[in-house]
């Protein structure tokens, strides 16, 4: 399987960058213009707030670790090019892998080699360790002493490790094929569950825990408690940074990326009464604009609001894109538009400005604040802090709810945890 580094010419967060700067390229005449690329570069690796993260997926060849980086970008094998039959078997070494929206966010395939000279130590420090904020170790079948061992060092060293048991679709696919009429998938899923943690006691562990998964349907089985524990494992900025990085699988998981987008607002609105109250003629209307064409626009691709995620779901649900988009009608990232976020600023502007005018006007300030003195900069500093707050909670509200409705949509029955 092929996963694209994003930064590179094709990838989602390139193409989100290019189109961006293309939508805010302005005639270079004004005082100070020659500045603006840099500053929006600056600006948009602040407000995005590219947090560091690194998640090592480790396991013998075969045992689904593309396929489960895939899921994990709410992508599926058939979303992009295929790579070569044999490509997994071929690279042994550890290759990074960057979430196509959020690249600061890095997932590593990490090869566990199935000899008998296999030494965790030895492995951890060639693998440069410290260098990974948790780990996941997957089995395909069954979980071995090697797989202990390497996690007991894991542990040793203070870093949080996970066991994920893949493909259980594939095994009670298999079960159901062989017994239709005796077949009862809970207790299938138990006896796997149990036959893991046998295996991992045997090698060592105490109270070993392992979450049964299928990269097929990521939202099904255990992925819900491995989110969970994997979140609750991470602090501050990097907490944020994988609450954003995984897929929209559930209400829950939702109203978290809202929540966390949701907190960052204030300190964006801030900024931008800032650059009012600076006032640098022209610039810091450009540098106003882009900040919520930008802000705008993520807010989009953090949803799944684009065309890609859009995809994706369609192909996972088999239900026609154009059909649930005349249905759920939402804002797509390709459609924010500079005109668009204009028109956004004139509808919440508008209502912040007059009253502002109606506060003003008992204290005199009125007159003043329109023939642009000191106290006028700072009242329009006010009032560009309270629209851009009211303008980015408004339509991150209107994003989160698209995304809500495509889900219930799309599986009604079965889009909440397990």
């Amino acid at each position: 399987m092929h996963l694209t580094p994003p930064l590179q010419k094709g990838g989602w967060t390139y193409a989100f960058m290019e189109q961006t700067a293309k939508d805010m390229r302005e005639p270079r005449a004004a005082h100070g213009i020659q500045i603006v690329p840099t500053l929006i570069s600056i600006m948009q690796q602040w407000a995005l707030e590219y947090t560091r993260l690194d998640i090592a997926i480790m396991g013998e060849r075969g045992c689904g670790k593309s396929s489960f980086i895939k899921a994990m970008w709410g992508l599926f094998d058939e979303d992009e090019d295929a790579a070569p039959v044999g490509e997994e078997e071929m690279m042994m070494e550890p290759t990074a892998y960057q979430h196509p929206k959020h690249p600061s966010v890095t997932f590593w395939r990490l090869p566990i080699g199935g000899t008998e000279n296999f030494q965790p130590k030895a492995y951890l420090q060639q693998l440069k360790f410290v260098c990974y904020d948790f780990f996941i170790i997957m089995g395909l079948e069954e979980f071995t002493p090697t797989h202990a061992e390497l996690a007991q060092e894991i542990h040793n060293r203070g870093k949080m490790c996970y066991f994920v048991r893949s493909k259980v679709d594939a095994d009670l696919d298999a079960e159901r094929r062989s017994r239709p009429t005796t077949y009862d998938e809970e207790e299938i899923l138990h006896n796997i569950h149990n036959h893991c943690i046998r295996c991992l006691e045997e090698g060592g562990m105490i109270n070993p825990e392992v979450f049964l998964l299928s990269a097929i349907e990521l939202d099904k089985y255990d992925f819900p408690l491995l989110r969970e524990n994997m979140e609750k494992a991470l602090l501050g900025d990097k907490n944020r940074a994988l609450i954003l990085a995984l897929p929209n699988t559930s209400p829950q998981a939702l109203q978290k990326k809202k929540e966390a987008v949701q907190k960052q607002i204030w300190k964006i609105a801030l900024v931008s009464s800032l650059i009012t109250v600076i006032h640098i003629p022209v610039v810091s209307t450009i540098l106003d604009i882009t900040i919520l064409l930008i802000l705008m626009r993520y807010h989009c691709l953090v949803f799944g609001l684009d065309d890609v995620s859009f995809t994706a779901l369609m192909r996972q649900f088999g239900k026609p894109a154009e059909e649930l988009k005349a249905i759920t009608k939402p804002l797509l990232a390709k459609e924010i538009t500079i005109n668009m976020v204009l028109q956004f600023l004139s509808s919440v502007g508008c209502g912040i400005f007059i009253g502002a005018v109606l506060s003003l006007w008992p204290l005199g300030v009125l007159g003043f604040m329109l023939s642009g003195g000191a106290v006028g900069l700072l009242a329009a500093g006010g009032i560009s802090l309270a629209t851009t707050y009211i303008l980015l909670k408004t339509f991150l509200n209107g994003a989160a709810e698209d995304a809500q409705r495509i889900l219930q949509k799309l599986s009604p029955q079965d889009n909440r945890e397990r």
